[in-house]
């Protein structure tokens, strides 16, 4: 941190350029709602699409505090599963621990019948009880230097900025996961676990 401080008199030379630089500053929150509102509708807009949509999956979204939480639902599983976007970066598979234990579902997810729902991706947390899986930040992109470990502010920039390079990649991770045939693996587990 403290090199960073002593680039700064590298970097800001002029009256001018440390004006523009306090500005941008003062501007930050609302750089970052600007952004945040374009990938939201631009992740609404392409999910709401009929190409992008797939038998047997509802997708909605809400909201946590500012963060959106994007949701694609299997269908006759209420909202006990779900598969989430959270902070534009976290992708996991969510389900409704009030509702359902949580164990069980853990247990029963990970036999034979079932893991294949947990195959295809990285699980960096499953230690919450409302998570079977978690995979955070795993994107890439050319040049960054943060590949497969995103945090929120790069994530946002990198979506904002590559949105096709962005929503490839998750229609890709979605995909894996949000098939016709799991739909029905939902449901038989949903059944199998419900209270």
């Amino acid at each position: 941190m403290q090199s960073l401080i002593n680039k700064t008199s590298e970097l800001l030379k002029t009256p001018d350029q440390w004006d523009n630089y306090c500005e941008l500053v003062e501007l930050k929150d609302q750089i970052i709602n600007m952004w945040r509102q374009s990938v939201h509708n631009s992740i609404m807009e392409y999910f709401n699409h009929p190409d992008n949509q797939i038998e047997g999956w509802k997708f909605d979204f809400t909201k946590h505090g500012l963060m959106p939480h994007f949701r694609w639902i299997p269908t006759n599983c209420d909202t006990i599963f779900t598969i989430n976007l959270y902070q534009f970066k976290d992708f996991n598979l969510w389900l409704h621990a009030n509702e359902i234990d949580s164990d069980a579902v853990k247990k029963k997810i990970k036999s034979d019948q079932f893991k294949r729902l947990l195959s295809n991706h990285r699980n960096d947390d499953d230690s919450h009880a409302w998570f079977i899986f978690q995979e955070k930040g795993n994107f890439y992109f050319e040049g960054a230097t943060c590949n497969g470990n995103f945090d929120y502010r790069r994530m946002l920039w990198y979506a904002y900025h590559r949105f096709d390079d962005y929503i490839k990649q998750l229609t890709e991770k979605l995909n894996l996961i949000r098939t016709e045939e799991n739909v029905l693996l939902f449901q038989e587990l949903y059944q199998e676990v419900k209270k």
